[in-house]
């Protein structure tokens, strides 16, 4: 019997600033919804925050890395699913970082004090589809 969620994702990335020490335990959550979750935090004073809180609860399938979000992690892409919590101007830039029905959900446009939810996904022909949710 399936459940109603089914959240089978490979791997994900959560770039930037969610390892930030306010939003470990965001972290944690995912590494149990799916099998690899890497995090990407471009302040190591931060990371090493992170680090400390969730160090009695770190899955194994939880990896922090140093750097910049924006960037992506290229060199263990594919990945199934990105997701930033901070603006990111530039998302189809991590487009080649996707698997094949790869989404990216970030936050983009301004909408006055409110950063509006995205997603950029390839469509069939493998353009660049951007849509506010």
């Amino acid at each position: 019997m399936r459940t109603t969620i089914d959240l089978e994702y490979d791997t994900l990335i959560a770039a930037k600033e969610i390892a930030r020490a306010e939003n470990t335990s965001l972290g944690k959550v995912i590494s149990r919804l799916v099998r690899q979750v890497q995090v990407i935090e471009n302040n190591p004073q931060i990371l090493a925050i992170a680090r400390g809180n969730i160090a009695k609860f770190m899955p194994g399938n939880l990896h922090l890395h140093s750097g910049d979000g924006r960037q992506g992690l290229p060199q263990l892409a594919p990945y199934d699913l990105i997701i930033s919590s901070c603006e990111l101007s530039e998302a189809e830039s991590l487009l080649p970082q996707l698997g094949p029905q790869g989404a990216i959900y970030y936050l983009g446009t301004r909408n006055g004090p409110w950063a509006n939810l995205m997603q950029c996904r390839r469509d069939e022909q493998g353009q660049a589809q951007i849509s506010k949710l």
